[in-house]
């Protein structure tokens, strides 16, 4: 399912993991809502909600995703 529906949005998309059945998803800031839209319409009985970072961190499967901007080599 993931590649067939995060194919057209490769350029958007800097993240994409998934737990079971959630996604953790980064993307270019401001296309958040073309993003859902489009998985939205991936299937009528699967439905997508955005869960927007806030002081570099985001709710994730009852757990707290916080970015920073190191990268690890």
């Amino acid at each position: 399912m993931e590649k067939n529906l995060t194919a057209p949005m490769d350029e958007l998309l800097k993240l994409v993991k998934k737990f079971v059945d959630d996604l953790i998803v980064a993307t270019l800031e401001g296309s958040e809502e073309e993003i859902l839209a489009v998985f939205d319409n991936y299937h009528h009985n699967i439905k997508f909600t955005i869960e927007k970072e806030s002081n570099n961190a985001v709710p994730s499967i009852d757990t707290l995703v916080i970015r920073n901007d190191r990268v690890d080599e």
